[in-house]
């Protein structure tokens, strides 16, 4: 395969991706705490992240896709 043809393949299977993020509103949270994105779809909380930060370096990241979980998740702007 070109190099052309190589890069035409590699937007094709990108392209559906980056139109579902596009879609998407990403805003900044507190999330129990930490830091976070919150990505909503449709009116619709569909992933967050959260990031643990200690003496200034992220130790920790969590992404949560379950429903369930942001129940029990307190989240509130930035």
């Amino acid at each position: 395969m070109s190099q052309t043809g190589r890069v035409r393949c590699l937007a094709a299977s990108v392209a559906p991706v980056l139109a579902r993020i596009a879609a998407a509103a990403l805003r900044p949270a507190q999330v129990n705490g930490h830091p976070a994105l919150v990505l909503r779809r449709d009116g619709e909380i569909d992933t967050v992240v959260a990031v643990r930060v200690e003496g200034g370096l992220i130790t920790g990241l969590y992404a949560v896709r379950t429903p369930r979980s942001w129940r029990t998740c307190g989240t509130r702007p930035a």
